[in-house]
């Protein structure tokens, strides 16, 4: 939906490897840590939770923003 309505602000459709990109970097980690913050404290396991929830956030942050500039670069050169 929103990359239809970038294509048309765009005036041209965007080929599929700039939108594979779009997805790749996207941050999808805020919507875990909203819901995990919103978890109760009395929920038994809640410090493993949490913290298995940073962890995944902050290894998906790490692998996708560094591999994103090797994305920009296949994707300009085409």
């Amino acid at each position: 939906m929103v990359l239809a309505l970038l294509s048309k602000l765009l005036g041209r459709p965007i080929s599929i490897g700039w939108q594979l990109l779009l997805i790749w970097g996207g941050l999808r980690g805020a919507i875990a840590i909203a819901l995990v913050l919103s978890l109760p404290t009395s929920l038994p396991y809640w410090w493993t939770i949490q913290s298995m929830v940073f962890g995944v956030v902050v290894f998906s942050l790490l692998v996708q923003g560094t591999s994103n500039k090797y994305w920009v670069r296949s994707l300009s050169s085409r």
